[in-house]
């Protein structure tokens, strides 16, 4: 059974490896020909920069895809590799939308701005703010809200009401632990 699926994953492996391998050679030269050829007049230092920079990180990435691959790890595993394949497609679309508007490169910051939100949500929300975000209680206080201290998306129950009513109260069969 363990050699079927290390079958079915060195194939699906070799599948998106040539994937990215025709994606890489299919993107590159419609660039190159592109920006060579038909715009000629629109090569630049920052455009030229713009596309180095971009494939260098793109195929650092593929390189590391393959090196994966290679030790047997499965590349439709969800996580960073598949955060390397958004990096890589991104780049695909942001090379050849340059050909259209030189603004398109812009795009590129998704990449860094995305990163920041995933370490917003799954390090400091959790672990530094534990689990209260800053904003929500910001956004609370705005709108009046009573609740603002309390953590947003945060659904109190029914008993959980009863016993905060209870603890307000001063009932001696509440005791209430601070967060």
């Amino acid at each position: 059974m363990a050699r079927g699926s290390a079958k079915k994953t060195a194939s699906g492996n070799t599948f998106l490896l040539t994937l990215l391998r025709n994606g890489f050679l299919a993107t590159n030269a419609i660039y190159l020909l592109v920006r060579f050829w038909l715009l000629r007049s629109s090569v630049s230092k920052p455009a030229m920069f713009g596309y180095v920079a971009s494939e260098a990180i793109a195929l650092g990435l593929w390189l590391t895809l393959q090196s994966m691959a290679a030790q047997g790890n499965d590349l439709q595993q969800s996580g960073l590799t598949q955060y390397m394949f958004d990096i890589i497609y991104v780049t695909w679309f942001v090379q050849l939308a340059s050909l259209v508007s030189g603004k398109f490169w812009y795009l590129y910051l998704t990449i860094p701005g995305y990163a920041a939100y995933v370490i917003y949500q799954k390090i400091l929300l959790p672990y530094l703010f534990r689990g209260r975000s800053r904003f929500a209680s910001l956004q609370g206080m705005l709108k009046g809200n009573r609740d603002a201290q309390q953590p947003a998306g945060e659904n109190v129950s029914k008993r959980q009401q009863k016993l905060h009513a209870r603890a307000a109260k001063g009932d001696a069969r509440v005791q209430m632990r601070k967060r």
